[in-house]
């Protein structure tokens, strides 16, 4: 029994037969194509929907990142500052100003911009605006009493150019330093230059010495004449007599030789010719104290004997008669009777 029940499971499961009402093509063939190319268009399209929106935004933001951001200069050159920066604010730029100097365009005319006109630029960007000063020019300066060194120095510094320095004597600047320029400071020549100018410093070569020559037994008047004309200062210290030098002309002179300077004092002792010395009267006098009164005097005294001669010892009279000047030391004639 229990065999048969075994063996009639392994005989029924191989007699049972497919079920008669259950479609067999749903087993031995695939799903249809149509359906299927449908969903692959739909999807197709649904990519391709979201590619364009991408390369849409990507484009957007080039743009913006790109051309889109930027402003283009406006042209500014040739108008005055404020109007150039009035337009440039205008067009929501920040201008900066730059002044430079200009040979060809007028003070406060634009000369150039940077960026130049046209150019790509940021909104708020800055461009700098070269503005004219006009012509550069500048005055000589006053470089009296400078060394070389500091006038050549402050030429420079107005962009002149020193010229080959020239020497002078000076009396006032001392040796080395600069007397003036030329052309000289504060005159109209001097002022407002073109760069590039040459100045010539005048230097100082010191003093100018003086050679002083003697003029002793020369003319006084003369002597002081030709040594003031050199600029030397003339003192006469002494006038006295003199038997030798003639009146007026120079005994001595002080220094009468050698190296002055403009300024300094030449000094003169000046002849007032020979003493002269009037003879006194001696008649009725002894013959002796007439002599001494003579010599006392400086005369040389010569006896002869008067027309009227007795013993010869009262003077009678003199030749020179007395009140006569003559030199002293002349010889004097005393008539005795």
């Amino acid at each position: 029994m229990g065999a048969d029940r075994g063996a009639g499971r392994t005989t029924s499961r191989a007699a049972v037969p497919p079920p008669a009402h259950e479609p067999t093509s749903l087993i031995a063939e695939p799903p249809a194509p149509r359906p299927r190319r449908q969903r692959r268009r739909g999807k197709g399209i649904a990519v391709a929907l979201v590619l364009a929106l991408v390369a849409a935004a990507l484009g957007t933001g080039a743009w913006w990142v790109g051309w889109g951001r930027y402003t283009t200069t406006p042209g500014v050159i040739g108008l005055e500052q404020a109007a150039a920066e009035a337009k440039l604010t205008e067009a929501g730029l920040v201008p900066a100003v730059d002044e430079v100097y200009s040979e060809s365009v007028a003070k406060g005319i634009v000369i150039t911009t940077d960026p130049r006109p046209g150019s790509r630029i940021l909104p708020d960007g800055e461009v700098t605006v070269k503005v004219s000063l006009g012509k550069e020019r500048y005055d000589v300066p006053d470089v009296t009493g400078k060394s070389v060194d500091e006038a050549e120095a402050a030429l420079a510094a107005v962009k002149f150019v020193p010229g080959q320095p020239v020497e002078e004597w000076s009396e006032t600047v001392e040796a080395g330093r600069v007397i003036g320029t030329r052309p000289a400071f504060g005159t109209p020549e001097s002022l407002a230059l073109p760069v590039g100018t040459a100045v010539t410093l005048v230097v100082s070569k010191g003093r100018k010495p003086l050679k002083v020559r003697s003029f002793v037994g020369k003319d006084a008047d003369r002597a002081t004449e030709a040594l003031e004309g050199k600029g030397l200062k003339v003192k006469v210290v002494e006038e006295k007599y003199s038997d030798d030098v003639d009146e007026g002309d120079v005994i001595s002179q002080a220094p009468d030789s050698g190296t002055l300077f403009k300024g300094d004092t030449v000094e003169l002792v000046v002849s007032k010719g020979p003493e002269l010395v009037a003879v006194p009267s001696v008649r009725y006098l002894s013959t002796d104290a007439a002599v001494e009164k003579l010599e006392e005097l400086g005369f040389v005294v010569k006896k002869e004997r008067a027309t009227i001669y007795l013993t010869g010892s009262v003077a009678w009279d003199t030749d020179p008669r007395s009140g006569t000047k003559v030199k002293k030391g002349s010889t004097i004639v005393l008539y005795v009777v």
